[in-house]
C-alpha cells in the first residue's frame, strides 16, 4: 500500500507541476489556481487549511483545541498515509452489492459542510465544530462573517 501511495503521490505531483499548478517550494509545494475561478479558489485553500475569500482571504484558519483530546495517530487497516495523503484500500463493492455502492457514493459526493454544525459566537465570529476532533486536539474552526459572504462576483 505504502508503495502504491508512493508512486500515486509522485505522479500526482508531477502532473501538477506540469500544468503549472503546482508551485515548487522546498519547504512546502502549493497549488497555484486561476484566482478568478471561485470554486479552485476555495479549493487551493481548502487544501492547505486557508481562509479562501474575504479580508482574511490566505490567512490560516483560526482553531479551537482541547489537548485532552489530542491522541497519536493510530494505523488503520489497509490504510497508508504520507505526506497528507491517505490510501485506503479497506471498502470495496461489487456491481451487484447496489446498497454499499449507493453509501460509499453518499460518502464521496456529501456536501463540504454540514450547516448543524454551523453557529453564531456570542463575538459574531462563525463557529463550525468538527464531528471528530483532530488527532492534535482542534475541536472546531472560527471564522470571519465575511469569510463566508465576500464571495467573488460570478463571470457575466
Amino acid at each position: 500500500m505504502t508503495h502504491l501511495l508512493n508512486t500515486l503521490i509522485t505522479r500526482l505531483m508531477r502532473a501538477l507541476q506540469r500544468s503549472g499548478h503546482l508551485v515548487p517550494d522546498p519547504q512546502q509545494p502549493w497549488l497555484d489556481f486561476d484566482p478568478d475561478d471561485p470554486l479552485l479558489s476555495v479549493t487551493t485553500a481548502c487544501i492547505r487549511y486557508r481562509i479562501a475569500i474575504g479580508p482574511h482571504s490566505g490567512s490560516r484558519v483560526l482553531t479551537l483545541n482541547n489537548p485532552a483530546l489530542a491522541r497519536p495517530l493510530q494505523e488503520k487497516p489497509m490504510t497508508a498515509n504520507q505526506d497528507g495523503f491517505s490510501l485506503n484500500a479497506a471498502v470495496a463493492c461489487r456491481a451487484e452489492q447496489r446498497r454499499k455502492l449507493e453509501r460509499l457514493v453518499r460518502y464521496v459526493t456529501r456536501p463540504a459542510l454540514c450547516l448543524e454544525r454551523l453557529s453564531r459566537r456570542p463575538d459574531g465570529q462563525l463557529q463550525y465544530a468538527l464531528k471528530h476532533p483532530f488527532r492534535d486536539g482542534t475541536t472546531a474552526v472560527i471564522f470571519s462573517p465575511l469569510d463566508f459572504v465576500a464571495w467573488p462576483a460570478a463571470p457575466s
